[in-house]
């Protein structure tokens, strides 16, 4: 699975060993609750406001120590500046899956020996799958 955040990658899928784990989607809708004096049951009201939270982790090879410290140090800044759809391709089969309006709630990175961990937490509205790319 390669995972885009607008133009910037976050997971650079199979070829480079790199796709997510610990992958996680929930949909919320927002409801209003009426409760009316002396009434048996409560009213829930559908306002049409649909959000989607996106979970997952991604750790990332370097060729030294030095260079996913860095990396770990460095990402949540680069990722922060960043605007526009999350784009998940699936593969193999090149199913394309769109976040609107996605933003980035909370970026969690940290290394250990040459590799760098990183969590993400993205939140958007509509989540989309199309056909297949390829």
């Amino acid at each position: 699975m390669k995972i885009f955040f607008g133009s910037l990658s976050l997971a650079d899928g199979l070829e480079f060993c790199e796709s997510p784990y610990d992958f996680k989607v929930q949909s919320q809708r927002q409801v209003q609750i009426a409760e009316s004096i002396r009434t048996a049951e409560v009213k829930a009201f559908d306002r049409g406001n649909l959000q989607t939270q996106i979970t997952f982790k991604v750790k990332k090879k370097h060729n030294s120590v030095e260079n996913a410290q860095a990396y770990a140090l460095s990402h949540a800044a680069v990722v922060a500046q960043q605007t526009g759809p999350l784009t998940i391709i699936g593969e193999p089969s090149g199913t394309l899956y769109t976040l609107s309006d996605a933003s980035i709630t909370r970026i969690e990175s940290s290394s250990m020996h040459n590799v760098s961990f990183h969590t993400y937490h993205i939140i958007g509205g509509k989540f989309t799958a199309s056909t297949q790319l390829f």
